[in-house]
C-alpha cells in the first residue's frame, strides 16, 4: 500500500513488452473485472485493519517496453472506483 499526502492508494503495476508494435497501447488500460474484484477484496482487507482510513484510491502504473533500455510509463491515478 503507498501513500499520496497521507491518503492510503493501493497501486497496481502492469507491464507489457510491444517491440516493434504500435507502442500507443498502455498494458494499465487493460484490468478486466476479476482483477478489479480482487483489487476490491485486498483493499477492504487493508480497510478492515486499518478502520481510521476513509477510503482507499487505486492508480495503475502501466509501463509499456518499447525498446532496448526505452520505456513508456503512465500512471493513472484514480484508475477506477467501485460503486457501494
Amino acid at each position: 500500500m503507498a501513500e499520496d499526502e497521507g491518503a492510503p492508494v493501493l497501486v497496481l503495476v502492469r507491464t507489457a513488452r510491444r517491440l516493434g508494435e504500435g507502442s500507443d497501447s498502455m498494458p494499465g488500460l487493460a484490468i478486466d473485472k476479476a482483477e478489479q474484484a480482487r483489487c476490491r477484496r485486498l483493499a477492504l482487507l487493508w480497510l478492515a485493519v486499518h478502520p481510521e482510513a476513509e477510503g482507499v484510491r487505486v492508480d495503475v502504473i502501466a509501463l509499456n517496453i518499447v525498446g532496448e533500455r526505452c520505456a513508456r510509463l503512465r500512471h493513472l491515478i484514480g484508475a477506477y472506483q467501485w460503486e457501494e
